[in-house]
């Protein structure tokens, strides 16, 4: 699973309240300066290796599509982290292709897994490397978030799953909503509110009073890429806070742990054996 230090930054510098300025999703400009303090300190030093060292993966490995190349929600982590501009020109670079993607961004009825993955990365990179891309883009890039949104609320695509308890909706509604909140649109933030009601609806439908996912730990893992960052962007936002609104959810990383043996693996550590 693709990992980086966007979630993360939230967590070490605690929510603080949302501006309409940017980066607003998971942090904002005094915590970015906190960030850049500390990165040579642990445990952020850590991270900023474990990031450098996926990216250089990233960048050696050819992905599978355009649409899960993640290496842009590392450039901008590091981007957040050291301040350094090539990560941003990078990850700018990559998000033009991405917004201009013809089989995926701007297909309505291209699968929808794959549209919320290429939306989450371009919002994500968006919001934490903005003042350091040019206005054209931030021009160009604000509605097409906004678009893909949209487009995404409106349908998954060709043989989407649309049962409420799916992880399927977790992503559509987690991934639109973060694209929504990254965008600097009219609207875009009564459409978040939406997206968010109805997360809230599909974690009250698919998981147990002691937060397990019946779909098993794989299919909490991937929904929880587009959920997790969500929840951190709504709260901050001040749409709601998944830990009270859907107590539940806040087991979920208790089930994912006590769900994996320890195990080293050739890619990582740990086995999860999905009973379900």
């Amino acid at each position: 699973m693709p990992r980086s230090i966007l979630a993360l930054t939230a967590i070490l510098l605690g929510s603080t309240t949302a501006t309409a300025e940017h980066p607003r999703l998971l942090t904002d400009a005094a915590g970015v300066a906190k960030l850049r303090a500390a990165a040579s300190k642990e445990p952020v030093a850590s991270v900023k290796a474990a990031i450098e060292k996926e990216l250089a993966k990233q960048l050696a490995t050819a992905p599978s599509s355009l649409a899960y190349d993640f290496s842009p929600r590392n450039q901008a982590a590091l981007y957040l982290l050291t301040g350094d501009k090539k990560y941003a020109v990078a990850a700018e670079k990559k998000c033009l292709e991405m917004v201009a993607d013809p089989e995926v961004w701007n297909k309505p009825n291209s699968k929808g897994l794959t549209r919320c993955a290429e939306a989450l990365t371009v919002a994500l990179a968006f919001d934490a490397c903005y003042d350091a891309w040019s206005p054209e883009t931030r021009k160009l890039v604000s509605p097409k978030l906004f678009a893909v949104a949209d487009g995404i609320m409106k349908s998954m695509g060709a043989g989407a799953n649309t049962q409420l308890a799916n992880n399927w909706q977790a992503v559509r509604y987690a991934g639109a909503g973060t694209a929504f909140l990254a965008c600097d649109e009219p609207g875009a933030a009564d459409k978040a509110k939406q997206a968010y009601g109805n997360l809230k609806k599909h974690l009250e439908a698919n998981l147990g009073e002691n937060g397990w996912n019946p779909e098993g730990i794989g299919y909490t893992q991937y929904p929880w890429m587009f959920t997790g960052p969500f929840g951190i962007a709504a709260q901050r936002a001040g749409i709601g806070d998944l830990r009270t609104d859907v107590p539940r959810a806040a087991l979920t990383h208790w089930t994912t742990l006590a769900g994996t043996v320890a195990i080293p693996r050739v890619d990582g550590l740990g086995l999860r054996a999905d009973l379900s």
